[in-house]
């Protein structure tokens, strides 16, 4: 998940001193790209940061001209080399983040960071863009942020895609439909139903209070058998799950067997976080 509101759709971008390619991706804790039709697979993005002390922002104490010079933040308490970071200017929308990773905490400052281009992550000669720091925040993302995609290709393979590195896996074979929903609990605090999601769609929320009710996503796959059975064994439409989404079936593929699955994953940082 990710827990800072203001961070919510910004567009993220940053460099891959590996690839020499640039990154750039809306920030969201979870992105469902929906196929045209309940027979199309979507497309999944995941981000989510590992920092076991820092759940928030820190303003900057200075501001930072966007060269290769280190930043300085109000507190660096729990930061350490190699974490990944993103610095934003909280602008109402913010509409840029810039992503970077720490090369070292100088001991002869308190309040500085280095980001210098040896790191896999940092932009060459600093992030390029001047932030102002009566408005900038500094977010630190821990050592093991990932920002991935999840799709189905032609293959019929389940492929993870990192946004970050650019590489590819495939982490399962003969999918024949890989669909998602956002899980929102639109009851008011203190009312019946509070606590329950009541309902689900593949809405991108797009403010605050809307990302406040979607407190779960619900994934879920087919699995087509490769053996063809000479009798039509499986009826149409097939169900991912009850109440999900309705894949129809033409003739052909009702001689396969189909194997089910899906799973409710909670946003757990869109829970806890306050507004």
């Amino acid at each position: 998940g990710i827990s800072t509101p203001a961070l919510l759709g910004c567009q993220l971008t940053g460099w891959n001193n590996s690839t020499k390619s640039v990154i750039s991706q809306p920030l969201y804790p979870v992105n469902i790209d929906a196929g045209a039709t309940p027979e199309e697979s979507d497309a999944i993005t995941i981000a989510y940061g590992t920092s076991e002390t820092h759940m928030g922002a820190v303003p900057l104490a200075a501001a930072y001209d966007g060269s290769g010079a280190d930043i300085h933040v109000q507190n660096r308490f729990g930061y350490f080399v190699g974490d990944f970071f993103v610095l934003a200017q909280i602008t109402n929308p913010v509409t840029d983040c810039v992503l970077g990773q720490i090369t070292a905490i100088p001991n002869t400052s308190l309040t500085a960071i280095s980001h210098a281009d040896s790191a896999t992550y940092n932009q060459q000669n600093g992030e390029q863009i001047e932030f102002n720091p009566q408005v900038a925040e500094f977010y630190n993302l821990g050592a093991g942020f990932t920002f991935n995609t999840y799709s189905v290709n032609a293959k019929h393979q389940l492929i993870q895609r990192s946004n970050l590195s650019g590489n590819s896996a495939a982490i399962a074979e003969n999918v024949f439909v890989f669909k998602a929903l956002f899980g929102h609990d639109t009851d008011g605090v203190g009312s019946a139903g509070y606590g329950t999601v009541d309902t689900w769609d593949a809405v991108l929320p797009t403010t605050s209070a809307a990302w406040g009710q979607t407190t779960n996503v619900r994934i879920g796959l087919a699995v087509k058998s490769p053996q063809r059975e000479a009798d039509l064994v499986t009826a149409s439409p097939l169900l991912l799950w009850s109440g999900g989404p309705e894949v129809t079936l033409s003739n052909e593929d009702q001689h396969y067997r189909y194997r089910t699955y899906n799973s409710v994953v909670p946003i757990r940082n869109m829970i806890w976080r306050t507004f």
